[in-house]
């Protein structure tokens, strides 16, 4: 490895390249997976009916294997949102059709698999009275329970959707973000110095690894209107030019929350000496699950770990977890690189709900990755490469329109 002139210097992005987009196949399996696993279960009408959709949609044996796996998984409903609502027009309406025909073949819909729906039909393009109308379709069985009242029950369904719906619509907007505060915190996108690996790397214990990481590791705390609303875990990766502010990376489902108007969404970060300090939501990713958190102050305990990419990662490798899973804060636990799988690294390190975010560090202790996946298998776990991290910092850039400079 080259030893850079300034660890301190600003790291150039290369030009970015445009992710391949995944097929329509691909993206319809996904989103009625999150669909069907909203409520946490699948029933077994569901599961024939995701497996009658499979068989329609692949073109190979091979494919539909894959897609019926994939149809079985829980997944990150946020990354397939945003897959939905990059297909053309015709497509997302297509694609909601199928998804709401999947739902629906069990005759009832549960309350989170109508919040689910209520969120793609928003990315789908979906106004709300066709929504109803294609709800009405899919459950022929009011027609034939009430088909004496007819336009009435068409009526008073509509009716009745529109005022039980409108809440959820409430609730679903955006959170409010607050915002920096004092004149030296005027500057949107701060310019982000990352440190630069030491050419001098060596193997570290487990010991000594989590000694000179430990300071990296921020448990992150979402709150409503003062009060606990969820947490997740989040590393810092750098810190701004000329204001001692430190940026830390963790994962966007972790701290976007839909709240209603009223409400208001705060964070702060605390570290592993319970240090506590507040930050504010300075950018979130459009194509990945990761978010950018500014802590406000100066904490000096706070260290930048340096960040190593995929294509110098290799399957066997031993990779470290830190974070506060259930809540448990600063665990520490290792395991292997099972698969580098595009964006993703597979690891048996044992992760949990609220070690999203947190970082996953290789054996020199460089960030390698991102935990943001788990999976109901104790071995199975998922982190985003560290040049998802990189991407991130370039979308940044784009929409704060300065040249890059991460």
């Amino acid at each position: 490895m080259t030893k850079p002139k300034d660890k301190s210097k600003v790291l150039e992005a290369e030009p970015d390249k445009a992710p391949q987009a995944p097929s329509f196949s691909l993206v319809l399996t996904r989103a009625c997976s999150v669909a069907l696993w909203a409520d946490g279960s699948m029933a077994k009408a569901e599961r024939n009916a995701v497996g009658q959709l499979v068989a329609s949609i692949a073109k190979t044996k091979r494919e539909q294997e894959m897609l019926m796996q994939l149809a079985l998984k829980d997944l990150n409903r946020h990354e397939v949102l945003d897959d939905v609502a990059k297909l053309d027009p015709a497509d997302r309406l297509h694609l909601f059709e199928r998804c709401l025909a999947v739902v629906g073949s069990d005759r009832k819909i549960a309350r989170q698999e109508l919040r689910f729906l209520s969120e793609l039909r928003r990315s789908c393009g979906v106004g709300l009275l066709r929504y109803q109308r294609l709800i009405y379709r899919q459950f022929p069985l009011w027609r034939r329970v009430f088909p004496i009242f007819g336009g009435f029950v068409i009526i008073g369904l509509v009716l009745l959707a529109t005022a039980w719906l409108a809440p959820l619509d409430t609730e679903n907007e955006p959170p409010v973000v607050p915002q920096l505060k004092g004149p030296e915190d005027a500057e949107v996108h701060p310019r982000l110095l990352l440190p630069a690996p030491d050419p001098a790397l060596s193997v570290l214990d487990s010991e000594a690894l989590f000694e000179a990481v430990r300071r990296s590791m921020v448990t992150v705390h979402v709150r409503l209107d003062g009060r606990l609303l969820a947490g997740g875990s989040g590393a810092v990766i750098g810190i701004d030019d000329g204001r001692n502010n430190y940026f830390v990376v963790t994962n966007r489902h972790v701290i976007y929350h839909e709240v209603p108007t009223k409400q208001q969404l705060t964070f702060d970060v605390e570290f592993e000496n319970q240090a506590r300090f507040d930050a504010v939501l300075d950018f979130t990713s459009k194509r990945y699950d990761l978010a950018l958190l500014a802590v406000l102050g100066t904490p000096l305990w706070a260290q930048p770990v340096a960040m190593r990419m995929k294509d110098t990662l290799n399957i066997g490798e031993p990779v470290y977890a830190l974070g506060s899973p259930l809540g448990l804060e600063n665990t520490f636990t290792s395991g292997l690189i099972s698969a580098l799988r595009d964006n993703y690294i597979q690891t048996d390190a044992t992760v949990h709900s609220g070690s999203s975010g947190g970082p996953l560090f290789d054996k020199h202790g460089l960030l390698c990755g991102v935990v943001t996946l788990s999976h109901e298998s104790k071995d199975l776990s998922f982190a985003l490469v560290a040049d998802t991290v990189i991407d991130m910092l370039r979308e940044r850039h784009a929409a704060s329109g300065d040249a890059p400079n991460d």
